[in-house]
């Protein structure tokens, strides 16, 4: 293993190779408890960026696809079993250039790539987080939530962890696509019902990552609710995972309500109205007219349920439903694959 990778569970008989990759300032070790979660047969690795931990004499890394270079060149000599790649946060985009380059150069079979907590990188025009003071870095980080950044409360420490998050951070604001090459891998996002800085909307931006199956699925919690509670996150990959490794031929592209149980769309389309309504906050069981909703706005919001989930909603049907909950419902009944 050369010094990006670290496995934390290995078996030669392993049937596939899940792949890591943390947010900024992260370390591999942000998925060392998934292991006891996971199949048997899935050896999971994660990516440990310069600058920390077992790295930290090494300098970091703030070329974006350079690191997606040396990522894909170790796991090119990785044995030939199928590859699926997770990437959360700042990871997310890494992940998407590593998985064009396994694609391209490394022989491996990508089954599945996860993004996480993220917009897509051709959607996102710069970011200056970086440039902020010490404190106001922390500050900002911390309101992400998250139980490994209680480090950041103590000050002393800051000359040790903030160096790799501002390189993290300004390697994502230094990469900036225009516009995404497809894999031939099927996307699933994933994202915190409460992260302020992933909405669903944004989460479905990866659709244009993929030429094959796109999802998304919300869990309890905010920018980082993987590390509150792992194992649904691992739960809901191993499911695709089994799903990718049954039929690993499919190319039918999947509505994202398939993916979504009724009481998390239900989360997802009150962020929508909420968007749609100018910010008024939503809750599941709100009435879309008592909210202030009128026609234009509902007209609008069944364009975004189109988009979203592949479903053609009459006017009538939408007024009747009233609430996000009852729309949730609907879909779920009536849903139709685009």
């Amino acid at each position: 293993m050369g010094s990006w990778l670290r496995r934390y569970q290995h078996d030669e008989q392993s049937a596939m190779t899940l792949v890591c990759l943390p947010h900024a300032g992260g370390t591999a070790a942000m998925v060392a408890a998934w292991h006891p979660l996971l199949p048997a047969d899935v050896e999971l690795i994660g990516v440990q960026y310069p600058g920390r931990q077992d790295r930290l004499a090494e300098p970091h890394i703030e070329d974006l696809v350079a690191a997606a270079d040396r990522v894909a060149a170790e796991l090119g000599e990785l044995p030939d079993r199928p590859v699926a790649l997770f990437g959360h946060s700042v990871g997310s985009a890494l992940a998407y250039e590593i998985a064009l380059r396994v694609e391209r150069n490394t022989g491996h079979d990508l089954r599945h790539v996860f993004v996480s907590a993220r917009r897509a990188p051709h959607h996102r025009h710069g970011e200056d987080d970086h440039r902020l003071d010490d404190e106001d870095l922390v500050a900002t980080v911390q309101q992400l939530g998250g139980r490994d950044l209680q480090v950041l409360e103590t000050p002393r420490l800051w000359p040790v962890v903030l160096p790799s998050l501002r390189a993290d951070l300004r390697m994502a604001d230094r990469y900036r696509p225009t516009r995404l090459e497809q894999l031939h891998a099927p996307v699933t996002a994933f994202g915190g019902e409460s992260d302020h800085t992933c909405t669903p909307r944004d989460l479905d931006t990866w659709g244009d990552a993929t030429a094959e199956k796109f999802d998304v699925q919300l869990f309890p919690g905010r920018h980082h609710y993987l590390t509150e509670d792992p194992a649904p996150v691992v739960e809901a990959i191993t499911q695709r995972l089994r799903t990718a490794t049954s039929d690993p031929g499919s190319s039918r592209r999947a509505p994202v309500a398939a993916a979504n149980p009724p009481a998390s769309r239900a989360l997802e389309i009150a962020a929508v109205w909420q968007e749609e309504l100018g910010g008024t906050a939503v809750g599941v069981d709100d009435d879309f007219f008592e909210l202030g909703g009128n026609s234009l706005v509902g007209m609008q919001i069944i364009d975004r349920m189109r988009a979203l989930y592949g479903v053609e909603l009459s006017v009538r049907a939408f007024y009747l439903a009233q609430t996000p909950t009852a729309v949730a419902e609907l879909i779920e009944k009536e849903g139709v694959a685009l």
